[in-house]
């Protein structure tokens, strides 16, 4: 997934996709870009979690969920800041 991600164009059915990233192609690429090396990142800390003790299993299982949501939000609030720039 993590591969897949930055090769998309912007859609509403892969990637992150509130209406304002999908309608910024820039931010699009930039925030697909950012998650898909983020995803494969993720994925290796993951894989490489299986081989650990179950309580450091548990902590890389609760660090790529919150990261994944920080990325999440940072680009949400770039994309509204983006649109407010254009508004005014």
């Amino acid at each position: 997934m993590g591969n897949y991600i930055p090769k998309t164009n912007n859609n509403y059915t892969h990637g992150i996709r509130p209406k304002s990233l999908v309608n910024n192609k820039r931010l699009w690429r930039k925030a697909n870009r950012t998650m898909g090396f983020t995803f494969v990142i993720l994925g290796i800390l993951t894989m490489v979690s299986i081989v650990l003790p179950v309580n450091y299993s548990i902590y890389a299982v609760v660090l790529t969920i919150t990261v994944v949501i920080i990325e999440t939000v940072i680009f949400m609030i770039l994309s509204n800041s983006n649109k407010k720039e254009k508004v005014v």
